[in-house]
């Protein structure tokens, strides 16, 4: 009883997202100038950016989902899945 699984149709479930990648994870992110999306040190000698920057602000990215479909979520509706060093968005 203690532990429920939620099933999530395919068509709802993230496979693969484009880079969104950022050192801060202050939401929301596209107010939020302290968040850096273009010079993020990461495990390369040479530093990360964000896929599909305008300016110094990423406006969205490409969202492959496990049923096959792909989506553009825009930038302003995505939000930090990942804690600590580089953060990612989708």
């Amino acid at each position: 009883m203690g532990n429920q699984s939620i099933l999530m149709p395919a068509a709802e479930r993230v496979l693969v997202a484009c880079v969104t990648i950022s050192a801060g994870a202050t939401q929301p992110g596209y107010l939020n100038p302290q968040n850096n999306y273009n010079n993020i040190i990461g495990g390369f000698y040479l530093h990360h950016l964000s896929a599909h920057l305008k300016g110094a602000l990423p406006i969205g990215g490409h969202i492959l989902y496990k049923d096959g479909h792909v989506d553009w979520r825009k930038f302003p509706v995505m939000t930090p899945r990942t804690i600590g060093g580089s953060v990612f968005w989708w």
